[in-house]
């Protein structure tokens, strides 16, 4: 029990009474498991003086076959090794349960062995001077005493013992490496011991280095290393690019060899091995904090048919579903990185990491590629020019056949679609090759659409075009009046069957402008006789036309109308591209019943 007696000059003396014990580990390889004696006999112990000076007492009580000046005091059952330069009272607040068993009248217990440094030495020496069986042993044996003894894990660390580890690990067999990776994972559960190996990079450098290994335990052992290496802390990442990078120098190989390399399957299939080697590529490119690093990473996996490797794998039907999960991982992260997709799949980084220049960087594979794939300008239903818009058009591309605004099914979405707010008319006149558009075709090649760029000639283009224009509107009203002298009745009947096919109201695609491509941009007043005109408007059946001469220029005649106006009436001198657009509108119509129309007629 613990007292207090009376030194003579009035200071209290603390005495503690223990239950001592000693252990025979002169030679870690051949431990006692149980110290001695079995009935532990009692000793006090002044609670003031340093422990170092109360040890040969005791180790004379126990007649320890131990080096007195090798001995040192460790608690039972914690643990904890005493400081013999310190007293018990220097020590209270690490052993608070030591104390409390005194404070409910118990006998706490110390063990009376050697000294850490001295043990740790002899394990050295054992490692470096033993070989074959004995060495075996050794080995097989090391895994158990830093499991035993968790306070050799720091004392290992600090005395090279990573190094003496990776040493004898590199002139020995697959058998004795594999027990010393036991070792080393038994050491990296102590955050003594991981620290260690994060501090000593030729120890990641040699577990990459057995990922080339032959045995497959040995392959496995290293991977799983690794996979606790990185996920440890997110700083461990780019420690081991820094030691694949040294290893691929060394060897004159390419960075992440090893790894690819059993992707491959070169040594047989496994999918475990498979499983934890893309989730080794998975955690480290989760944990990096830059793009350089990201890219750095993939680039070097591309580079050697990564691609290729993750496209066999999830193409195989017998594929794992933990490997299929990382592959389809390792596939998103990229994707996520070049911008490919807003959000990656669970399990991976969530957000994309930040460019260390202002245009970003790209993967290897994308660039390759050809970087996000841009669709190209090709020739739509109308010529090259129906797919060019100015700069006020909310449509820059072609369209595709699947394109709403692109179906024949819809006349004023064809027509409407050809038009911008660019400054000049496109050049490109050249007869279309015949095709299911050729009627689309030539309506355009009428009115062409708008160009983006501008052209040296537009002026004097545009003043012929218009002229052309007029022409047309003046014989189309003259063919009108002709038909209303003759007192054909019978349009309206013709306009009824119309709308019953299905064919849009005329004077739907006048009064009401469907929403296009590129939007009305008022330049003129409408006028009043077009008003009329448009709301007069009725359709009717058309009359088939001879097909054209393929010499001359294929030639097409207005349908008969019922108009309510003049020619007088209609007023040209502030018709703008508002009006070309609405006239489009009746044209488009035309030709989706199959009525090609006509060219201008030449002037006089």
């Amino acid at each position: 029990m613990a007292g207090e007696e009376d030194r003579g000059d009035g200071d209290p003396v603390s005495v503690v009474t223990v239950r001592v014990q000693y252990l025979e580990d002169t030679d870690p390889f051949a431990c006692a498991n149980f110290p001695e004696p079995r009935r532990a006999p009692t000793c006090s112990l002044d609670g003031a003086l340093p422990l170092g000076a109360q040890i040969p007492a005791l180790h004379r009580l126990l007649a320890a076959p131990l080096k007195l000046e090798d001995c040192a005091l460790q608690v039972s059952p914690s643990g904890y090794y005493l400081d013999p330069e310190l007293s018990l009272e220097e020590q209270r607040e690490m052993l608070e349960s030591f104390y409390e068993e005194i404070s409910k009248g118990r006998k706490p217990t110390l063990i009376l062995r050697t000294q850490l440094s001295v043990r740790v030495n002899a394990i050295l020496e054992k490692l470096y001077g033993s070989s074959g069986p004995e060495l075996r042993r050794s080995l097989f044996s090391l895994k158990q005493i830093f499991q035993e003894d968790k306070d050799l894990v720091p004392e290992f660390v600090h005395s090279e013992g990573l190094s003496c580890l990776i040493r004898v690990g590199a002139a020995a067999d697959h058998n004795y490496q594999s027990y010393i990776l036991r070792a080393l994972g038994q050491l990296m559960l102590f955050v003594d011991g991981m620290l260690g190996v994060v501090a000593h990079s030729e120890t990641v450098q040699w577990l990459y280095t057995l990922c080339a290994s032959v045995s497959r335990l040995v392959v496995k052992t290293a991977l799983k290393l690794l996979l606790v290496f990185v996920e440890y802390s997110e700083s461990n990442a780019p420690l081991l690019i820094r030691a694949v990078n040294s290893v691929a120098s060394s060897t004159g190989s390419l960075p992440w060899a090893n790894l690819v390399s059993i992707l491959e399957e070169k040594n047989g299939a496994d999918p475990e091995l498979l499983v934890y080697t893309v989730t080794l590529i998975n955690k480290t490119l989760a944990a990096l904090p830059d793009q350089d690093s990201f890219y750095d990473v993939t680039d070097a996996l591309e580079q050697q048919g990564m691609e290729a490797l993750v496209q066999r794998h999830l193409g195989a039907s017998g594929t794992d579903f933990d490997l299929r999960t990382q592959l389809v991982l390792y596939e998103n992260a990229l994707r996520l990185e070049d911008g490919d997709i807003e959000e990656a799949a669970a399990g991976g980084r969530r957000e994309r990491r930040k460019p260390s220049s202002e245009e970003g960087k790209r993967s290897r594979r994308s660039l390759e590629g050809g970087g996000c794939p841009v669709r190209p300008s090709e020739p739509g239903p109308a010529g090259p020019a129906a797919g060019r818009t100015g700069p006020a058009s909310p449509r820059t591309g072609p369209l595709s056949p699947g394109d709403p605004a692109s179906s024949p099914g819809d006349p004023s979405s064809v027509v409407i679609s050809t038009y911008s707010a660019g400054p000049a008319l496109s050049t490109s006149l050249a007869p279309k090759p015949a095709g299911p558009a050729s009627g689309l075709c030539t309506s355009v090649n009428l009115f062409p659409a708008i160009s983006v760029g501008p052209s040296a000639d537009s002026s004097s283009e545009r003043s012929v075009y218009k002229a052309r224009f007029l022409e047309n509107v003046a014989a189309a009203e003259t063919e009108k009046q002709a038909a209303l002298a003759q007192g054909r009745a019978e349009t309206l009947a013709g306009a009824m069957a119309d709308e019953a096919d299905g064919h849009p109201d005329t004077r739907e695609l006048w009064g009401s402008p469907e929403p296009g491509p590129a939007p009305r941009t008022p330049q003129s007043p409408v006028p009043r006789g077009l008003l009329r005109a448009q709301r007069s408007l009725e359709p009717e059946p058309k009359v088939p036309l001879a097909p054209p001469s393929p010499k001359a220029e294929p030639i097409q005649e207005f349908p008969i109308r019922v108009p309510k106006l003049c020619i007088g009436d209609l007023d040209f001198s502030d018709l703008g591209e508002d009006e070309d657009e609405d006239m489009l509108n009746v044209e488009a119509v035309e030709v989706v019943k199959g009525v090609p129309p006509p060219p201008p007629p030449l002037p006089a």
